[in-house]
């Protein structure tokens, strides 16, 4: 029995000093790797491959003024980051705020003018009733009535026209200043100034139709 176990005992050694033997001298020697941090930057090294491709941004936009005038800011040049909304282009402002202000003026003309017809049609209605209950006692003809009764018509389509030209007059204001919005580009997107073909001072003319012009500006979000 002794015997049996000194020979066990003899089998376990060796067994430990051929995995001893593995792990350190018969070991597999390790794998070299090159590791290096992820960063942003520009792309500067060429991609060959055996199909031929064209790289493209997720975004991209070709952008002109839907007005025309002289450039009066371009707070972004080639290569710089904007965010959504910033302001990319704006033009001379000045003629829209007059064509506003003409307008304004304007609507002001024509509530005064519907103020004085529709307080006449009021005082030609109040005429009216007054000479009809005259009427009923016999003091006044029927011409006269009906003399007053067409003067009241005539009044009330007055102060109705004035109404509308208040409108109109009103949707003038709105009109010029949603043409001064288009003297403002804004950024559609957060992204960067990939070409930029004007300068402040230069004029700038929106495309004719059926006659391309090259885009203002061509942003892109890389």
């Amino acid at each position: 029995m002794r015997r049996w176990i000194v020979r066990l005992l003899v089998i376990l050694g060796i067994v430990a000093v051929g995995l001893a033997l593995r792990a350190t001298v018969f070991a597999p020697k390790p794998i070299e790797v090159t590791v290096v941090e992820v960063s942003r930057g520009r792309v500067e090294h060429t991609v060959t491959n055996s199909r031929a491709g064209t790289v493209k941004a997720r975004r991209r936009a070709q952008i002109s003024p839907e007005v025309g005038g002289r450039v009066v800011e371009v707070p972004f040049r080639e290569g710089e980051r904007f965010k959504k909304g910033d302001i990319l282009l704006r033009l001379n402002p000045r003629l829209p705020e007059a064509q506003i202000t003409l307008s304004r003026r304007e609507l002001q003309a024509a509530d005064a003018q519907r103020q004085q017809a529709c307080l006449s049609a009021e005082r030609a209605d109040r005429e009216a009733r007054r000479l009809q209950k005259l009427a009923a006692e016999g003091i006044v003809s029927a011409d006269a009535i009906d003399q007053a009764q067409t003067t009241a018509s005539t009044a009330a389509a007055a102060c109705r026209a004035s109404r509308a030209g208040v409108e109109q007059a009103r949707a003038a204001v709105d009109l010029t200043v949603r043409q001064q919005d288009q003297t403002v580009i804004r950024a559609p997107f957060d992204g960067i100034v990939a070409d930029l073909s004007v300068e402040v001072g230069e004029y700038t003319t929106p495309s004719p139709p059926g006659l391309p012009i090259p885009p203002v500006l061509d942003v892109l979000d890389p």
